[in-house]
């Protein structure tokens, strides 16, 4: 995974927008209580313009590519600076995979009916340019749809045997 980098002690501001909104499938990947009940703002409504979201083709999670649409932007989760540890923002880098890169994009607090016009720096996982093939760019994924249908077989067939995977790898937070 090529990301950007940021200082041992410091996680910045990290957006997400498929199966990572879901606060069972983050509380079994970094095995603790999400979101965090530090404050009102740690993890909110956001929108990141430019990019569309897409089905992986046979599989339930989405990934987000730049838009072929000037008006195009994808809703999800902003994740505040500092809410995770270094060591959680290396599980999500190695859960997320080889597939995506790990960028630094401006995104939009949405608060009320309005997206807020000051934008803030985050990292966001976008799918690799030359895997687009394997995306159905005719559809939109949903968050809903997953939730319904597909979050209880994602949990028990990724998201544990990925926890599972990354604790006998060692790539845990030691203190979680």
């Amino acid at each position: 995974m090529k990301s950007s980098t940021a200082t041992p002690t410091s996680v910045p501001p990290i957006f997400v927008y498929g199966t990572l909104m879901n606060s069972q499938v983050v509380s079994v990947l970094l095995n603790r209580s999400w979101p965090p009940t530090i404050d009102d703002v740690s993890v909110q409504p956001a929108r990141l313009y430019g990019y569309s979201r897409h089905p992986v083709k046979n599989c339930v999670f989405p990934a987000i590519v730049p838009s072929t649409n000037a008006a195009g932007f994808v809703n999800g989760m902003l994740v505040a600076e500092n809410i995770l540890t270094p060591a959680e923002m290396d599980m999500m880098d190695w859960y997320e995979s080889d597939e995506y890169n790990r960028v630094t994009v401006p995104v939009n607090i949405l608060g009320g009916d309005s997206c807020n016009k000051d934008s803030i720096m985050a990292q966001v996982y976008v799918w690799r340019d030359d895997l687009t093939s394997h995306l159905e760019l005719d559809q939109e994924w949903s968050y809903d749809r997953f939730c319904e249908k597909d979050l209880e077989w994602y949990l028990d067939h990724t998201v544990r045997p990925c926890r599972a995977d990354m604790e006998r790898r060692g790539l845990t937070d030691p203190t979680s």
